[in-house]
């Protein structure tokens, strides 16, 4: 579930919305949140999903999407390419508390008419110094 958002200074908008769901499967958001979960638990949580096609970039077969978020979980970002809607792309990282659990995730959107799929990867630096910046100032805070 979307909790905050910043929407675009351009006319083009995406349909998120703060409080609604997105899909795990198909959402690089989605990704980060399962990948850095205990293996039971991530595994409990992907025989629940609906593995609906929202493109036909969706990963839908359970088995390759488990193998994505090892793959998630080993370089500390996820990325969907076209997966949820196909003229989007997008990149996320997880933030992390003083323990190492993830709190939450950071994504950019971006639809390919303004930045196409590489220049979207390209902009993984920027999301990596927001989700560490959340988390020095949450650890910050969170002193008793």
């Amino acid at each position: 579930m979307y909790v905050a958002k910043i929407e675009s200074t351009t006319p083009v908008r995406m349909y998120s919305r703060v409080g609604l769901p997105a899909p795990l499967h198909a959402t690089a958001v989605g990704k980060v949140l399962l990948a850095e979960l205990p293996t039971r638990h991530r595994d409990a949580l992907v025989d629940g999903i609906d593995f609906h096609a929202h493109t036909d970039r969706t990963i839908t077969d359970p088995a390759a999407y488990r193998a994505e978020l090892d793959a998630v979980r080993e370089r500390g970002w996820a990325e969907d390419a076209a997966e949820h809607e196909s003229f989007v792309n997008c990149v996320a990282a997880p933030v992390h508390d003083t323990d190492g659990r993830v709190l939450a995730a950071v994504s950019v959107s971006v639809p390919d008419v303004i930045l196409p799929h590489d220049d979207v990867v390209a902009l993984l630096p920027q999301v990596l110094e927001a989700t560490a910046a959340i988390a020095a100032d949450w650890a910050a805070h969170d002193q008793p």
